[in-house]
């Protein structure tokens, strides 16, 4: 699933996969806006599969369940959730039982959800500063956050990732990859209270 936005869905989980034979799914979601949604379970419920999150993000929703609950299996080495905001303040981020990712597979979230930081010290919980759209305002510590590693070269909107704005210092160096589904553009217009 590449770029894709859901937005004010209703149901039990969005994305659901269960492996009915003695291979693992493969379920990947990345640079897309999942938000608004109305679900009684999960966003992902995922069983036996391999699962990667790149790039999403994930806001505003009323969850039943946690944003990804997952039992990954065989799957689990391929396991990976990386570069999301996820901003869902009455949810666990992620519910894998007692499945424990290899090192590196979960890291550079923006996350309300205090436990990621568990699983590697780069997920980190601090408002993103969004502006319009759920797109990042250049004063968003998400902007320039991450290595660019395995990110998808476009964003949500089609536009190129990574970009290193040069008036925005880096997390660290080498990060030049921001957070979430939409990427900051050199030369972007911010628009608050109806003035540039």
């Amino acid at each position: 699933i590449d770029r894709a936005k859901f937005v004010g869905n209703s149901g039990t989980h969005l994305i659901y996969v269960a492996n009915t034979d003695d291979l693992p799914s493969t379920v990947t979601v990345r640079s897309s806006l999942i938000a608004s949604n109305t679900l009684t379970g999960s966003v992902a419920f995922l069983r036996d599969a391999y699962i990667g999150f790149l790039n999403n993000t994930i806001v505003d929703n009323t969850l039943g369940g946690a944003v990804l609950d997952g039992a990954p299996g065989d799957g689990l080495g391929l396991f990976r959730f990386k570069r999301n905001i996820v901003v869902q303040p009455a949810a666990f981020t992620l519910s894998l039982g007692s499945a424990v990712p290899p090192a590196g597979r979960v890291v550079d979230n923006l996350s309300n959800d205090a436990t990621m930081a568990s699983y590697d010290p780069s997920n980190f919980n601090l408002d993103p500063v969004f502006a319009e759209g759920y797109r990042l305002s250049p004063q968003s510590p998400a902007v320039d956050r991450a290595l660019l590693d395995d990110s998808p070269a476009l964003d949500l909107a089609s536009r190129p990732r990574p970009v290193d704005l040069t008036d925005v210092a880096d997390y660290q160096p080498g990060t030049t990859t921001d957070l979430g589904a939409y990427e900051l553009q050199a030369g972007a217009v911010v628009f608050a209270n109806g003035f540039e």
